[in-house]
């Protein structure tokens, strides 16, 4: 597989453009992550694709474009991909609410025929997908010990007012897309940390349905919500990025953490990028400056733990959340540049996003997170 990337900036133009289109063919493809001032933008990307007319392209919209050791604004970030033994399939689907979320993750993982499939890259529409439902549709066509699904929710800045998919040579919104690895020397592998602290009293859900919260502790959740918040409650749905939920279970040690997507002054009630189930505990979380840096470092060390050897190029897909960013300010770079340094030689693109989507261990099934680092890898290992 040989890799390389380049990018489109909205004041400069494009950059790095000719070394990549020396990999134009039918067994490529190119994934791109854009600014949502690209949204109206189609004859940006008719020109890209007239510039790759061989290569199938997709994408999303981000709030904030990942590009090898520093985030870009303003741009489309593209990588292209040309596979040596492996190939890929593309397949998306039209969403009509996010209550059928379920069967949208069945419905485009039955797409997919499973042999050799050795990876799934799902991109969704950030504000019209219950991402945990749509995980849950997913995994349950798949075996989790077999096939690595990672992905994210495309994004829209801070503004959460609409995020777009580029696929069929044009730009949408209400879309998931899968991008299916194939092959048997093909190796995908995923990596997810977080690295926020926990602060306050540990309560419970009282009154929720999938990913709208009703209650907390019996009182109603944004009341609860505005009194930890203060002055940062006037800027809420934004400000809520940097307080996100953990939860945890009575019956298992997994713990999630959830971020607002949107909040209801009529019902006090917080609407979160996945479910918030009832009878979960929860704790409030603030971030750690090291600990969030560290934290794409270990999810980039994940990743790498395997005994196979690239016999080409790397490519590196990083998702990480808008609440990081905007929590790191202009240290974002820093979260960046530790997946660069822990893996040399390898291609890194990616975006940030309205959710994460990332198996938490090796063999698990696919989750949706929020406020993590998620990493998935691929290449084509060397025959043995």
């Amino acid at each position: 597989m040989k890799v390389e990337s380049f990018f489109y900036h909205i004041e400069k133009g494009w950059s790095d453009l000719e070394k990549a289109r020396v990999l134009d063919s039918e067994k490529s493809l190119i994934v791109t992550f854009f600014s949502p001032l690209f949204a109206d933008r189609q004859d940006i990307f008719d020109e890209l694709k007239s510039r790759f007319p061989k290569t199938q392209i997709v994408g999303c919209s981000t709030s904030g474009e990942i590009a090898q050791d520093h985030v870009r604004d303003r741009s489309l970030t593209c990588v292209i991909m040309k596979f040596n033994k492996g190939h890929y399939k593309l397949e998306h689907i039209q969403i009509d609410g996010a209550e059928k979320s379920y069967k949208h993750g069945q419905e485009l993982a039955r797409k997919f025929p499973q042999q050799d499939l050795k990876g799934l890259l799902v991109l969704a529409d950030g504000l019209n997908s219950n991402g945990s439902d749509l995980v849950r549709g997913i995994n349950s066509q798949f075996d989790s010990e077999q096939v690595v699904i990672s992905g994210g929710l495309a994004g829209d800045g801070s503004d959460f007012s609409k995020t777009h998919l580029y696929h069929s040579d044009k730009i949408s919104s209400k879309n998931v897309l899968g991008i299916g690895f194939y092959g048997k020397d093909l190796t995908v592998t995923h990596g997810t940390r977080g690295g926020w602290d926990i602060f306050g009293p540990k309560r419970e859900i009282t009154k929720s349905d999938g990913n709208i919260l009703y209650e907390i502790d019996g009182g109603p959740a944004l009341k609860l919500y505005k009194e930890y918040l203060g002055e940062k409650a006037k800027d809420l749905p934004a400000s809520g990025l940097f307080f996100p939920l953990e939860l945890s279970f009575a019956d298992n040690d997994k713990k999630l953490v959830r971020t607002i997507l949107g909040v209801d002054e009529e019902t006090q009630s917080l609407m979160f990028a996945g479910n918030i189930p009832q009878g979960a505990n929860a704790q409030l979380m603030r971030a750690n400056f090291n600990r969030v840096i560290e934290g794409a470092n270990d999810a980039c060390l994940q990743a790498n733990q395997t005994s196979d050897i690239p016999e080409a190029d790397s490519l590196i897909f990083a998702v990480s959340c808008v609440g990081r960013r905007l929590v790191l300010g202009s240290r974002s770079d820093d979260e960046i540049e530790a997946i660069d340094e822990s893996s040399p030689g390898s291609t890194v693109v990616g975006f940030y996003s309205y959710g994460e989507l990332s198996p938490i261990e090796k063999g698990s099934p696919c989750e949706l997170h929020n406020q993590t680092m998620t990493i998935m890898k691929v290449f084509e290992r060397k025959a043995t």
